[in-house]
């Protein structure tokens, strides 16, 4: 599927982007720095992660596009409506739903670096597929749940 060389570089860079990411959030959480820019930055540099690492696993052929296409899209619009909010002066919530998606991606990542290095027998490419479509399926849910518990700034926005 790709160069082991290069899939295990990637591997290292997304395990130390992964740790450094709870390291920060740990530590604004405990020492009580978490900043409005910050709590938009954070979220906003997983979703770049994320999608990009599901890009080139689109390239590899390990995902489909209309995966790829859901999650960006959601991605997108909780972005822009996170920038929006902003503009006017209000911070929407990220609810701890939002949080899950973001570590079950990561997972996910990490099963499909397994499969694209060839380390899963092809039994586990379906096994995968199918945490796929639940971690689509999560990600809509928690972009509208994210919207439900925003309403009233949201409301406010437009």
């Amino acid at each position: 599927m790709a160069n082991r060389g290069s899939l295990m570089i990637a591997t290292i860079l997304f395990t130390i982007a992964s740790v450094t990411d709870f390291l920060d959030g740990y530590l604004a959480r405990r020492y009580n720095t978490i900043t409005t820019l910050g709590a938009f930055i954070d979220p906003f540099a997983d979703k770049i992660l994320v999608l990009c690492l599901l890009f080139s696993f689109y390239t590899l052929g390990a995902i489909k596009l209309w995966v790829l296409l859901v999650i960006a899209l959601r991605d997108i619009a909780i972005t822009l409506l996170r920038i929006l909010s902003l503009i006017k002066g209000y911070e929407l919530t990220t609810t701890r739903s939002a949080k899950l998606k973001t570590a079950f991606q990561f997972a996910i990542i990490y099963l499909l670096f397994l499969l694209a290095s060839n380390k899963l027998d092809s039994m586990w490419y379906s096994v995968i597929e199918n945490m796929m479509y639940g971690i689509v399926a999560f990600t809509v849910w928690t972009g509208i749940s994210y919207i439900i518990a925003n309403k009233h700034i949201i409301k406010k926005i437009f």
